[in-house]
């Protein structure tokens, strides 16, 4: 089943460039091999349904409140490290001499599509790329454009799926699959004027590695050059709860859009309605999701994945080795939403929390020395049955005491959710409204403590 994708909200986004192709589509959807189990985590019942809460709180579900051009341009994934991020975000003057100096930079001509987002170096055919929220932004001429991607998927299968934006209008999703297939993303345009396009990843990386290839344009029509970039940047570093997962379907049987019980089919993951992407456009923000589903900071959701987010979050592609150059795109902010898979409904901090959550707070503050960091308790995670949001507040404000120093370092708890009300989305995930809800409240907040914001 095909959605509507979200008209509210669209970013202009440039990041790093490269004129490269893409991913391809397959319009089945496809379920977690482990959807029974809540991808952040939670083994926590809910009483109404007899599945699992998705965000390893203490929900009890009563509370009422509650042809290719692979021309190695300087593109590498993110913004080049002269770009200079500063508290307040880079000078807009300053980034449109480093637009320009990139431009002059590629002896191939202008730097024509923008990858946003971590991506590989070329393999010779592609680049390519796994996050949510990772995307190709590009101005072009003509009535028909073509994109080229190969899918590999991932740790819980394929497809990948993707929005499409031309023109600032949503068009209807594609599903990526096979190995260097064409698709069609826009046509019946107005010919020889400048259209924009913007080709969007909606799923997390264990749904698909997605290798770019490059743009055609059937019967005539180019790309015609980089567009301006955001002089803000801000990074998330989450599991499941702010990505978008499931925020498209509806857990409660009889909807038209019905996830299943305990599942939380692929097309229903949409990270442009995520908290993350709606903070970033109000914050008139380029932004990079870090995300992946059921990723803890000391253990995981599945006993079958050993990869836990501080580990994957120095990699490019999040399942495969391989350092990402923290230096190639600094962020102004860097958001973090994890640790409802350690605590799981747990009053105190699992063993070794503290430790490896300032760890992992440690090594963003050496890669971002300047980033104000945001250290946040997801409004799903409860104090109904047990005070786990209690305990998981209280670690965070540890990890926070012990770096006294630093200024630059804040606690966020969002507002309680309600679990017949917010908590609609797959898997007892968060819904569209909800989303909007908390990035209005993290928005708020982030402005109290960035001046000119």
């Amino acid at each position: 089943m095909r959605l509507s994708v979200l008209a509210l909200l669209l970013a202009t986004t440039a990041c790093t460039t490269l004129a490269v192709n893409a991913c391809s589509s397959d319009p089945a959807a496809s379920t977690d091999p482990d959807a029974s189990t809540d991808p952040d985590g939670s083994s926590t019942t809910n009483p109404e349904t007899g599945t699992t809460d998705p965000d390893g709180a203490s929900t009890d579900g009563s509370n009422p409140d509650g042809a290719s051009n692979v021309d190695g341009s300087s593109g590498d994934g993110g913004g080049d490290a002269s770009d200079g991020a500063t508290d307040a975000g880079i000078d807009a003057a300053d980034a449109a001499d480093a637009a320009d100096a990139a431009d002059a930079a590629n002896p191939g001509g202008p730097v024509e599509v923008q990858l946003v987002g971590r991506f590989t170096a070329t393999d010779g055919t592609g680049r390519s790329f796994a996050f949510p929220g990772s995307r190709l932004v590009a101005r072009f001429t003509g009535a028909t454009a073509v994109v080229t991607l190969s899918q590999t998927n991932g740790f819980s299968g394929g497809p990948s799926y993707f929005n499409v934006i031309i023109d600032d209008e949503p068009q209807a999703p594609i599903a990526v699959s096979g190995t260097s297939v064409d698709y069609t993303v826009a046509q019946n345009l107005a010919a020889g004027v400048e259209h924009k396009i913007e080709i969007e990843k909606r799923t997390e990386g264990n749904l698909g590695v997605v290798r770019y290839e490059g743009f055609k344009f059937p019967g005539g029509g180019a790309l015609i050059g980089s567009l301006p970039r955001p002089t803000r940047r801000i990074e998330f570093l989450s599991e499941s709860t702010i990505d978008g997962f499931g925020v498209e379907g509806d857990r409660n049987a009889g909807a038209a859009n019905y996830c299943g019980a305990g599942m939380a089919p692929a097309q229903y993951n949409n990270v442009r309605k995520s908290t993350a992407a709606l903070t970033a456009a109000s914050l008139s923000a380029e932004y990079f999701m870090i995300g992946y589903s059921g990723k803890g900071i000391t253990k995981n959701a599945s006993a079958g994945d050993p990869l836990v987010f501080p580990t994957l979050y120095d990699r490019t592609l999040p399942d495969t080795a391989g350092n990402w150059d923290f230096a190639s795109w600094v962020p102004d902010a860097v958001v973090v939403s994890l640790g409802g898979v350690d605590f799981n409904g747990q009053v105190t901090a699992p063993a070794g929390f503290n430790a490896a959550y300032g760890s992992l707070v440690d090594k963003v503050r050496v890669a971002y020395p300047q980033a104000h960091i945001f250290l946040t308790v997801w409004s799903q995670i409860k104090n109904d049955t047990i005070p786990t949001r209690t305990a998981m507040m209280g670690s965070l404000q540890a990890v926070i005491d012990a770096r006294a120093g630093d200024t630059k370092l804040y606690t966020y708890a969002f507002v309680k959710a309600d679990v017949n009300t917010d908590e609609t989305g797959c898997q007892f995930h968060a819904n569209a409204a909800h989303h909007v809800a908390k990035s209005a409240e993290l928005v708020t907040f982030i402005k109290t403590k960035i001046a000119g914001w």
